[in-house]
């Protein structure tokens, strides 16, 4: 009888090949979780409240706030820690509007009151 040598040097190799493509596909979103990095979402203003520093600037809704103080929020929720960052203080805030930059020097709220420190809601999705 005569044995196939060949069968197990074509069979691991296999194997090892379908565990990395195995690996490769479930790496991605492990490196987001332990690197703590979520895709990029948009911030657009989605409601503006009276009287505030937002209402007197001149930004609109679905505007897209782009950065704040040169720095670019990955999303809704990090916007408005930038903006807690810069709480009472004259903030540079970076919009979209028709594809165009336009920068606004806007005096942010020295407390919360209720309506955040810009007077505005940010959401990831448009109006």
């Amino acid at each position: 009888m005569k044995k196939n040598f060949f069968k197990p040097i074509i069979f691991f190799p296999t194997i090892f090949l379908l565990f990395a493509i195995i690996f490769l596909i479930m790496i991605s979103p492990l490196k987001m979780i332990l690197l703590n990095a979520s895709p990029e979402k948009p911030t657009y203003i989605v409601q503006i409240l009276p009287n505030t520093p937002v209402a007197k600037s001149g930004i609109q809704i679905n505007d897209e706030l782009v950065d704040i103080n040169d720095r670019t929020p990955k999303d809704p929720t990090q916007a408005s820690l930038f903006l807690h960052d810069n709480m009472g203080k004259l903030t540079k805030i970076s919009i979209l509007r028709n594809g165009k930059k336009i920068d606004f020097n806007i005096q942010l709220n020295s407390q919360d009151t209720g309506n955040g420190y810009l007077g505005a809601e940010l959401s990831e999705l448009k109006l």
